[in-house]
């Protein structure tokens, strides 16, 4: 998968992300057919960010909160 279009509760302009793209505090790692894994910056107490991965499904099934 190349692009994922990503949306937000309120926000009525989709974005569309490919890998690499920033994204506030997180960088789209990797797109794939069920998930997309972001690497977040979470803010810590010594070198200022440490890098995490979340990972989102991109079709949530019916039911599954968003």
């Amino acid at each position: 998968m190349n692009v994922v279009i990503i949306s937000a509760p309120g926000v009525r302009t989709p974005y569309f992300a490919h890998v690499g793209d920033e994204l506030f505090d997180a960088r789209v790692k990797s797109i794939k057919l069920d998930t997309v894994t972001f690497a977040m910056n979470v803010p810590n107490g010594t070198d200022g960010k440490t890098p995490r991965d979340i990972v989102r499904k991109v079709r949530p099934k019916p039911g599954e909160d968003r």
